[in-house]
């Protein structure tokens, strides 16, 4: 009984640490990662502004690249921004409602992923009718 508690709480475990980190197990070349968002930016209605002069690339490979951030201009105003300096050389920059848009898009996907994840999962359990203890991957560390 021990070990099915033990191999229940190791999936949660492992199924948790994938849907919160799906985006960075995922993406691991950050030219993958940029092809994927950027389209979903400017269908969310991000603005592409491209870094087409020295000062401007410069600037962008100082801020942090492939996430989306948030600014609050002097005016009180608040933009979202994606700063891409590998793919693009670009960046895309959007108000609230772009913002949101993509947030959902990337919660869909994550959700896809984690279904496909459990599917996959699920597919490799097989019953454990003859359990040795001495296969055990976590030994004496077994919690």
């Amino acid at each position: 009984m021990q070990r099915g508690i033990r191999v229940c709480g190791l999936s949660a475990v492992v199924a948790l640490t994938f849907v919160a980190g799906c985006s960075s197990l995922v993406r691991q070349d950050p030219n993958e990662t940029a092809q994927e968002m950027e389209p979903m930016l400017e269908a969310a209605g991000f603005q592409r502004l491209p870094a087409d002069n020295p000062d401007k690339l410069a600037h962008l490979r100082t801020i942090p690249p492939l996430q989306l951030m948030k600014h609050q201009r002097k005016n009180g105003s608040i933009v979202y921004w994606y700063a891409d300096p590998y793919y693009c050389q670009c960046m895309f920059v959007g108000d609230w409602t772009a913002y949101e848009s993509v947030k959902r898009n990337l919660a869909q996907q994550d959700a896809v992923r984690a279904e496909q994840y459990q599917a996959m999962m699920d597919d490799d359990v097989e019953p454990d009718t003859q359990f040795d203890p001495m296969m055990d991957p976590f030994g004496p560390f077994a919690f």
